[in-house]
């Protein structure tokens, strides 16, 4: 009996040992000491299931992990393929994928920024900007106000906390809103350029596109 099975309309595998076997061998009605093949009563397999070698599973696995896919054949058998191109669209959504996820991985690797001496990390995750914008405001607040030797608190990466001035620290929220702004900046210039690659079916330009 065959460990596994192949259904060609459904071009998946179905091993024996959870939806049964295609037959059985009982004993014949004519001699008792005689087997016979019979339907199994019991089976769940698909009606067009085919007994395949397990080696020709184990390949096919093999295949779908490296990418490939396997569909059935002319005979209904397994073969294995590559998988078809992507289409202008599926590349350019992908991509968009991609560059997205690099802008959010440059938030969160944040800004290195020396504080009196130390270097510490500013976070630039999008959640810290809202904070990165209040902590500005504060400062500018404290120095219109003329205080800019006013402290305020500041904790980096580094999980310290520092006290420094306002004056400080107004120099350093701008030093990080503009390093946000260019990371967006640089965001919006590949994504205009993906689009108008898209609009030109030009796929090598996008597929060439990289942060």
């Amino acid at each position: 009996m065959s460990e596994y099975y192949w259904s060609p309309s459904e071009e998946s595998f179905f091993p024996s040992a959870l939806y049964g076997t295609l037959t059985l061998n009982a004993p014949s009605d004519d001699d008792a000491d005689t087997l016979v093949e019979i339907p199994n009563p019991d089976c769940k397999l698909p009606p067009d299931a085919i007994p395949v070698e397990t080696a020709t599973y184990k390949q096919a696995l093999a295949a779908r992990e490296q990418g490939k896919q396997v569909v059935a054949g002319d005979d209904g058998q397994p073969i294995i393929i590559d998988p078809p191109a992507e289409t202008l669209e599926q590349l350019a959504n992908r991509k968009r994928r991609e560059l997205n996820a690099t802008r959010d991985a440059a938030f969160a690797q944040g800004m290195e920024y020396n504080l009196n001496g130390e270097t510490d990390v500013v976070q630039t995750r999008p959640e810290d900007q809202l904070n990165l914008i209040a902590l500005s405001a504060k400062a500018q607040r404290m120095i219109a106000a003329g205080h800019p030797d006013a402290t305020l608190m500041f904790r980096g990466a580094e999980n310290v906390n520092r006290e420094i001035t306002a004056t400080e620290m107004d120099a350093l929220t701008m030093a990080a809103l503009a390093h946000i702004e260019g990371i967006y900046q640089k965001s919006w210039q590949l994504k205009d350029a993906l689009d108008t690659a898209e609009r030109e079916e030009d796929r090598e330009a996008i597929e060439v596109l990289n942060w």
